[in-house]
């Protein structure tokens, strides 16, 4: 081998450990073979065998000349790999990549929606919270649906005193896998200002209660288990943040004449397993 070619190499290999020494991952074994393998492009051939310079290491690939496709893919996989290994690691050791931008998750990971959304199931809000008393479930009527359309929906209804409503009546709405992910729990901007709902038809359980809809028609079925799931979380937690007795939460048809959320919607079930969880939570938060 030439002078030439081994300098040219050592220079190669050198600039790879540069950048994957911040990382930690220089004296890793696969890192380190997959450094020898990606420098063999720029080496020649010596005999049968394909040799790397003593300044990088020498290695021995055993490869025959007849088996050259299956050592050239070889040769690209592991190079393709140092290379994005390189750009990932060079990445976040520089803070121009963040550490969960790397999509492991989504590789590895087939989550449900439940599972995706709301991981830190806090929905505190800043600044000085409204004094809840009320938890009161509806459905929507409809087989579809979304924050965004119950918004344009409400934003047409007029109030007592004939203006036109804020927009969307509800604290929070939880998805059925149309418009919004099934079991998705969105907040609106009645819950993010902590200002007083307008869905009950009661001025007190609207100036203190806390609207849930779920998106579905429950006089025909049952929500989803994703919704149902998401709703005992978010009725745990507000009972919780806010100490509501059992006996405030309530459907719709429990402040004004109505069916909703609908004869399938099990709210006496949803309500026992809410406290059930909320129980749990508070015995987790005292254990020493």
């Amino acid at each position: 081998m030439s002078l030439d070619s081994t300098a040219a190499a050592a220079e190669s290999c050198g600039r790879m450990q540069a950048r994957l020494a911040p990382a930690g991952l220089l004296h890793s074994p696969q890192v380190n073979k997959s450094l020898a393998v990606s420098l063999l492009p720029s080496v020649p051939w010596r005999g049968n065998k394909l040799t790397v310079p003593t300044g990088v290491g020498r290695v021995a690939c055993g490869l025959r000349r007849q088996n050259y496709c299956q050592r050239e893919q070889i040769v690209m996989k592991a190079a393709c790999f140092c290379l994005l290994l390189t750009v990932w690691t060079t990445g976040i050791s520089s803070g121009q990549l963040p550490h969960h931008s790397f999509p492991i998750r989504r590789l590895v990971l087939n989550e449900s929606a439940a599972d995706r959304n709301d991981a830190a199931e806090d929905w505190s809000v800043a600044g000085v919270s409204r004094s809840w008393e009320f938890v009161v479930i509806h459905h929507s009527a409809t087989t579809s649906g979304s924050v965004e359309s119950i918004h344009r929906e409400h934003r047409r209804r007029l109030g007592r005193d004939g203006q036109p409503w804020l927009g969307i009546g509800y604290h929070f709405v939880i998805g059925n896998g149309t418009d919004m992910r099934d079991g998705e729990i969105s907040p609106t901007f009645r819950w993010r200002d902590q200002i007083h709902g307008a869905h009950s038809g009661s001025i007190r359980h609207n100036d203190r209660g806390i609207g849930i809809c779920l998106i579905g028609d429950f006089e025909k079925s049952e929500p989803s288990t994703a919704q149902q799931q998401a709703v005992i979380r978010l009725i745990a937690w507000l009972v919780y943040r806010y100490d509501i007795p059992d006996s405030r939460v309530i459907g719709h048809r429990h402040v004004r004449a109505t069916s909703c959320p609908g004869r399938h919607f099990p709210l006496p079930r949803i309500i026992h397993q809410s406290f059930q969880s909320s129980a749990t939570a508070e015995t987790t938060r005292r254990a020493p």
